[in-house]
């Protein structure tokens, strides 16, 4: 079920990119976010990060940290929610280099119609012109009331499942993503959990939704691929 220990050809992430964790609270969503980005070019090659801009809504350490990590010639901001320059100012997310953009604790106000444009923006136009790494932290993927979350998935590149994430969900995204119901999905996410002993499930919907783990620095990577 899972390749490890050698070279994979394009495992890791490839920017710019619209990147999802899904995952209610304590499923080590920051923490794993702080690790990337503390060693952002090894899980995203390319060239040094220019900007970090967070958008939180309740301040945690992990987010010191991350500022702390940054190197010098690296810009951070942090934002109690996404100011409104971001709304009014197209120019907002412009950077010289890449831009790395955090939206943490912001799931709460996704039926807020001006959000909702704001983020269809970002994942559309915004990260592809603008040369984003857009992460967003959730604690669902789906709702009947609220459209946006249809939006975001869409346009996500990279998933990230966590041992939390709740099993319809995952169903739900095996339906969407591989129009099957066998339950593979939730199965290798528990492989990846209990065997390989990862916080993380990464679904990579650029290359086919292949399923892996170990995209961090100080993890072995895994590329769980189907046995025919």
């Amino acid at each position: 079920m899972a390749q490890h220990g050698q070279v994979i050809n394009d495992f890791y992430m490839q920017s710019p990119l619209t990147c999802l964790f899904i995952g209610k609270s304590m499923s080590y969503k920051t923490s794993i976010l702080e690790e990337l980005v503390k060693n952002f070019t090894h899980s995203v090659p390319g060239p040094p990060v220019a900007k970090i801009i967070l958008i939180y809504e309740h301040w945690q350490p992990a987010y010191e940290r991350m500022a702390a990590a940054a190197a010098p010639e690296t810009e951070f901001e942090s934002y109690h929610g996404f100011p409104r320059e971001a709304y009014d100012n197209p120019g907002f997310f412009d950077c010289a280099g890449r831009c790395v953009v955090i939206a943490d604790d912001q799931h709460w106000k996704l039926n807020n119609a001006k959000l909702a444009d704001l983020l269809r923006k970002i994942t559309q136009v915004y990260v592809h012109h603008k040369n984003l790494c857009f992460f967003m932290l959730l604690h669902e993927l789906y709702s009947s009331s609220n459209r946006i979350l249809t939006t975001l998935r869409r346009n996500a590149n990279y998933l990230f499942l966590f041992q939390n994430t709740p099993q319809q969900l995952m169903v739900q995204l095996e339906r969407d993503l591989y129009g099957t119901s066998s339950g593979i999905l939730p199965k290798v996410a528990d492989y990846a959990f209990n065997v390989c002993n990862s916080k993380y499930l990464c679904i990579d919907v650029n290359s086919r939704q292949k399923l892996k783990c170990g995209l961090l620095l100080s993890e072995t990577p895994y590329l769980f691929v189907k046995n025919d």
